[in-house]
């Protein structure tokens, strides 16, 4: 990433400068000085992270996250094109499906987003449900497509409850095969909740991702 780059782009988001933030990022893109990775982690998931407010300011405040989410929102929306040159960089196609998704009540969608791209960028045939999914929706998914894996996003604690439940009624209409990969702030301070909601892997980086798809061609 091009020196003084982050720091550019993160005051222009938290700034709301929605279309000087956009000419940066994608002016960075093609220029090489950027990769999607750096701009998911680094930048975005970063400025969001960080807009950390007490309860008492959390009504007065709750719009400018929303507009903060807004934007990120739209860049990654807008970035797919450059996720293609860099899954084609990468030349690491496979058969391997991936279905990603937020479980029910779980409203952030950003991060699962974010995850979803990354295993497009390694190669994957990715499905994106999106946030706040039912247990039906995931169900009749899993039936019809037959992911390798699924890849579950939580960004609130307080839904960490309804994970376990959800994986525990998953396990019991899958094979082994199947394996389940979760991930969210809400395991960043607590990675032995990956363990207790019943998770077969923890993943946090487009590097934990790499490293996934390198292990697969390392045993075929």
């Amino acid at each position: 990433m091009r020196h003084g780059l982050k720091q550019e782009l993160t005051q222009t988001i938290e700034k709301q400068e929605k279309d000087q933030a956009f000419k940066l990022a994608f002016a960075a893109l093609d220029k090489g000085e950027l990769t999607i990775p750096e701009l998911y982690q680094q930048v975005l998931a970063t400025t969001l992270n960080n807009l950390m407010v007490s309860e008492a300011e959390m009504d007065d405040l709750i719009w400018y996250e929303h507009t903060l989410s807004s934007i990120v929102r739209s860049i990654i929306e807008a970035a797919y094109p450059y996720v293609l040159k860099e899954r084609e960089k990468q030349k690491r196609v496979c058969d391997k499906r991936v279905l990603v998704f937020c479980p029910a009540r779980e409203d952030h969608e950003i991060g699962a987003r974010m995850v979803a791209d990354f295993f497009v960028i390694m190669g994957y045939k990715v499905t994106f449900l999106g946030a706040n999914t039912p247990e039906s929706t995931v169900q009749r998914a899993v039936a019809n497509l037959k992911p390798d894996y699924l890849s579950i996003s939580v960004s609130n604690r307080y839904n960490l409850f309804e994970t376990k439940r959800l994986i525990q009624s998953l396990r019991q209409n899958t094979t082994d095969a199947v394996k389940i990969i979760v991930g969210g702030s809400a395991f960043s301070n607590n990675e032995q909740a990956a363990q207790e909601v019943g998770a077969d892997l923890l993943m946090k980086t487009f590097g934990d991702v790499e490293k996934l798809r390198k292990n697969e061609e390392a045993d075929i």
